[in-house]
């Protein structure tokens, strides 16, 4: 008779980690899928009106596609971009206009990086290395650059 009783109550406590489970493993894939085509949606807004923006010699539709762009952006984080787009603004030469697209490559690619991240099973443990990911690349690229240049 003990046996049987151990039994159903294992048989009960499997089947409750296994809906536990699936639900935990639902629930983040909704959630993540959501999260993710939001961002998705947001760095092709900005890939958009960057161009857009360094582009048109307009003075209006610059001060428009800064204000759009600058919604989009974190103003802790973005700094960077922020203070480029500015300074392209009042000054739009080629060298601003490079600088604004460099700080919106790398920006972007963090990105990217850690949507990548951020899709794997166990994301808690992925936070912090797009950082390190990107450094990483980054590092490569420059070794690539030198050899290419001969140095």
């Amino acid at each position: 008779m003990d046996d049987w009783i151990w039994s159903a109550l294992t048989a009960l406590a499997a089947g409750l980690v296994g809906a536990a489970v699936s639900i935990f493993v639902a629930l983040r894939d909704v959630r993540f899928r959501a999260v993710l085509e939001q961002r998705q949606l947001w760095r092709e807004a900005l890939r958009t009106d960057l161009p857009f923006l360094l582009t048109t010699r307009s003075g209006r539709e610059r001060r428009r596609l800064r204000e759009a762009i600058f919604l989009r952006l974190n103003p802790y984080k973005d700094q960077s971009l922020l203070r480029a787009i500015d300074d392209f603004l009042d000054e739009p030469s080629s060298t601003n206009s490079q600088r604004v697209t460099q700080h919106a490559q790398a920006m972007l690619k963090h990105d990217w990086e850690r949507a990548k991240l951020e899709t794997r099973f166990w994301a808690p443990l992925s936070s912090g290395w797009a950082d390190l990911r990107i450094a990483r690349q980054r590092r490569k690229y420059g070794e690539y650059e030198r050899s290419r240049r001969g140095q």
